[in-house]
């Protein structure tokens, strides 16, 4: 199952750093460096291939990683900022 950027998530790009928050009442978290491109990439196209895609960018083996992605989106779906389906 993918999962996407909740609709109830407002974004804003501030140079590197991405705020986001999810509304009414949040959290508001705030990504910089690898979290950044990883929410970048998720705006791009969702979750499909995303450990690929954040390896390609980041110059690295898809296996350096994909633990750091996992987590990543865990933690976003956990706090209601990414949801399945």
């Amino acid at each position: 199952m993918t999962r996407h950027i909740s609709p109830d998530v407002a974004i804003e790009w501030s140079g590197d750093q991405v705020w986001v928050a999810l509304l009414p009442a949040g959290p508001l978290v705030g990504f910089t460096g690898s979290g950044a491109l990883i929410w970048s990439l998720l705006e791009e196209g969702g979750d499909t291939d995303l450990v690929t895609r954040t390896a390609v960018e980041a110059g690295v083996e898809p296996s350096v990683v994909e633990a750091d992605v996992t987590e990543f989106l865990r933690q976003c779906t956990d706090l209601g900022l990414l949801t399945r389906g």
